[in-house]
């Protein structure tokens, strides 16, 4: 008598069973080779996951100091350890203590003030509470709660913000906005490519405007603008203020017309500007006045 029945593993209610003899087992095959796979790849998440670790492992970073509470990663990279207990923030007794320690993260970056920051390869924040961002960006020992963001960027003196590639601000107080932008005066402010103010409480707006060093409270106003005297202010491409206490709008080689202004009171205590229209009616009336007499 001949057999026409055969028994298979049936995968999905994982028995055997009876079953005519051209009838084609997969389940198992199936079941072994999914195994296998899922065997592989476990295998090779554990082999990224102990490479990544010992990558990591080689980055670590150093502390300066003896106390906990640092983090440093990254080649070179040093955090300063230090808990500060007597500095008080922004100098005001109010506002309590500091308390904390360095973070630096990037190739040879380094937080050596205490709560100071360094994001970026070679980034050094040198001073309490600064933070240097960038790529060689960097906070000097004397500017307290200051910040330089951007390649190269430099704050240098307490509360002083550097803000661009190569921008530095070096005054008390001061803020560089922009690419090589410089403020080394105190309350100092420059924003736009290649600007500089260098006098106290001045201010340089556009690419490569000046306020100099002996123009206190000056104001540049537009592109190669330059103030050279106190209190004075250029507005205007290449204009400038060389005389103190002036409205330039133009330069020995550049004139400009002011439009559009009002009628000026007309007394005599007054000291406002006077329009066109008023001069012409003055004019008109000299112009009546000498047919009359004659």
């Amino acid at each position: 008598m001949n057999r026409i029945f055969r028994v298979l593993w049936n995968a999905a209610t994982g028995t055997f069973v009876v079953t005519s003899e051209t009838a084609k087992s997969r389940g198992k095959k199936s079941g072994r080779r999914k195994l296998a796979v899922s065997a592989l790849i476990s295998l090779s998440s554990i082999m990224v996951s102990a490479d990544a670790l010992a990558n990591a492992g080689n980055d670590t970073g150093k502390g300066i100091g003896t106390e906990n509470g640092w983090i440093a990663i990254g080649e070179g990279a040093e955090a300063d350890s230090t808990i500060t207990t007597k500095e008080k923030v922004a100098e005001d007794p109010s506002k309590g203590y500091v308390a904390g320690a360095g973070i630096a993260i990037g190739y040879y970056s380094k937080a050596s003030g205490a709560s100071s920051t360094a994001l970026g390869g070679y980034s050094l924040a040198e001073s309490i509470g600064s933070v240097a961002l960038g790529a060689g960006a960097h906070t000097t020992s004397t500017a307290k709660y200051s910040m330089a963001v951007g390649t190269n960027a430099v704050a240098s003196n307490l509360y002083a913000i550097a803000l661009g590639t190569n921008a530095n601000a070096s005054g008390k107080n001061s803020i560089a906005l922009g690419r090589d932008t410089v403020s080394s005066a105190e309350r100092s402010l420059t924003v736009g490519l290649g600007a500089n103010a260098a006098s106290l409480d001045s201010m340089a707006f556009g690419y490569n405007t000046s306020v100099t060093s002996d123009a206190a409270n000056g104001i540049a106003f537009g592109s190669g603008a330059v103030t050279s005297a106190k209190n004075s202010v250029a507005i205007g491409s290449n204009s400038t203020a060389t005389e103190e206490n002036v409205v330039s709008v133009g330069s020995d080689a550049l004139k400009r017309k002011i439009v559009n202004v009002g009628n000026g009171a007309i007394s005599e205590s007054s000291t406002d500007a006077v329009n066109g229209s008023q001069l012409f009616a003055t004019n008109a009336n000299v112009t009546q006045n000498t047919t009359d007499i004659a």
